[in-house]
């Protein structure tokens, strides 16, 4: 998947009584920002009212080769009482399609709303819109600079379209007992590890009906999760060092599900990563992983959770967006595992 993101937040330049410019600086990458979109493509920015309503909008170029790409929009007329947003995108869209064809292949952004006054700069949050087949779109907000931590990876869109196909369009794939858990009518409590933005937990809680997810990250992830959960009685959120004591609060409940998604770029991690793993995955309880392998070294994870008596249970991968030429087109791996000789009851 490729990824617009600001690397300046718009920003208001008033011109005249009621006029001004709208700038930012863009670009568009892969999740961890190792590479750059290597095709020509259209950009549409467009500057909206909070409300959705389409004020002015202008068209620009990425070219391949290209690192950022500057927006300007002139914006005439206009009061500074109401806050915009800017959007940039490739395409007319009100939420990227992850369902239906065609499905986004470079995902859109939403800045945080901000005034037209004299040189108000957007706060460094921005919005994510996902089409998972509800009713109404799913939000995700992530941070549009430099913490890695606190954005939006592939493993997470791939797992929120593999909940979208499961549950909003009833498809059974080759992951058997996760799908059929996700289809069933039980109570399902489920723990995620490295929440990140809580992208996946919450795409589960919008999805399905009768469950709860704790996430859990490190504390640097506190204010975005908590963003993102919001009011919502089917999530929270507690802090969890993997290298710490695991709070009582989550060491004494049974899950349903642990998720673990993208966390095993970092190798040096894993021991302790599959530590908790083993602490808190219970009996029939599913381990579900997803995984975009960058380096030989993540094969550690699955290495330590094999020797701790993890089995693979179920495999398939979920192709997402576009890649750069030079990366292998691999999509993103998810796994189910069990304990040995687990099993779910019916």
């Amino acid at each position: 998947m490729q990824y617009i993101r600001f690397l300046k937040s718009p920003r208001f330049k008033q011109i005249g009584c009621g006029n001004g410019t709208i700038s930012a600086l863009i670009t568009v990458c892969t999740d961890l920002g190792e590479s750059f979109m290597c095709r020509d493509c259209l950009i549409i920015g467009i500057v909206r009212h909070c409300k959705g309503a389409e004020i002015f909008r202008k068209e620009f170029s990425w070219k391949s080769g290209m690192r950022s790409l500057k927006i300007n929009i002139t914006v005439d007329q206009v009061s500074g009482c109401e806050p915009m947003i800017l959007q940039v995108s490739t395409g007319d869209v009100v939420a990227d399609q992850l369902l239906l064809e065609p499905m986004t292949t470079v995902l859109s952004v939403w800045s945080s709303p901000f005034g037209l006054r004299k040189d108000v700069e957007a706060e460094s949050l921005v919005e994510r819109r996902l089409d998972l087949g509800c009713e109404t779109y799913f939000t995700v907000w992530e941070e549009t600079r430099d913490s890695i931590a606190r954005h939006i990876w592939d493993g997470g869109i791939a797992l929120s379209t593999y909940l979208a196909r499961v549950l909003s369009r009833g498809e059974r794939g080759t992951l058997c007992k996760f799908d059929e858990l996700l289809q069933g009518n039980q109570y399902l409590n489920v723990l995620e590890l490295g929440s990140g933005c809580g992208i996946v937990g919450l795409a589960l809680t919008r999805l399905h009906s009768n469950c709860h997810v704790t996430l859990t990250d490190l504390d640097v992830a506190t204010d975005i999760i908590r963003k993102n959960v919001g009011g919502q009685k089917h999530a929270k959120f507690r802090v969890l060092d993997w290298d710490s004591e695991i709070p009582l609060d989550i060491s004494s409940q049974h899950f349903d599900i642990v998720i673990v998604a993208d966390c095993m770029y970092n190798s040096d991690a894993a021991p302790s990563l599959v530590s908790v793993v083993a602490k808190v995955l219970q009996d029939d309880c599913i381990l579900v992983v997803a995984h975009k392998k960058r380096h030989a070294s993540e094969d550690q994870f699955l290495n330590l959770l094999e020797g701790f008596g993890m089995v693979c249970e179920g495999r398939t991968r979920v192709n997402i967006g576009e890649e750069d030429t030079d990366l292998v087109p691999e999509g993103v791996e998810l796994y189910i595992m069990q304990a040995e000789a687990a099993d779910i009851e019916h």
